[in-house]
């Protein structure tokens, strides 16, 4: 069984645009195959920029 060229892209992005950018992605990408992949959303408690030390949003 072939399954095809797989691609894994993860994005972090702020509470407040998620849903438009799951809209977005599922309006854009949809090609009403089964085979045209998954979304999982997490929730990402914490980030830090190592370089600045900058936490939280301003680190995205």
């Amino acid at each position: 069984m072939d399954f095809g060229t797989r691609i894994k892209i993860e994005v972090i992005v702020s509470d407040n645009i998620y849903k438009d950018i799951i809209n977005e992605l599922l309006n854009e990408l949809s090609t009403a195959s089964v085979s045209d992949g998954k979304l999982w959303v997490y929730d990402v408690f914490e980030t830090y920029d190592i370089g600045t030390k900058e936490k939280g949003e301003s680190a995205l």
